[in-house]
């Protein structure tokens, strides 16, 4: 008599296939995370098309801080250039109209 009971076909993992020796943890895709938003946040040579949203605005309120303790006149020409990059990345990638004086 012939088994009918066969065992059911096995499933096939949902997702991509994980880039290195295996998949990342949460705590690990969290500190990879933080580090990118680190790292954006960084107004030196950073690309503001290509940073997020919520890395463009931790840039903007951290140089507005900066700013409010800038010492010299150099120190707040070079945070009201950050300030006034992240704004204008923010109007552009929004559409918002800044008026001109």
């Amino acid at each position: 008599m012939p088994n009918d009971h066969q065992a059911p076909p096995s499933r096939k993992k949902p997702g991509p296939k994980p880039r290195g020796e295996h998949a990342l943890s949460g705590a690990e895709r969290q500190a990879n995370y933080r580090q990118k938003l680190k790292k954006d946040a960084d107004p030196a040579g950073v690309k503001l098309e290509k940073i997020s949203r919520v890395a463009l605005v931790t840039q903007l309120g951290e140089a507005l801080a900066k700013l409010e303790v800038a010492k010299t006149e150099k120190g707040r020409a070079t945070w009201r250039k950050v300030i006034g990059d992240a704004m204008g990345e923010i109007a552009r990638r929004y559409e918002i109209a800044i008026p001109s004086e």
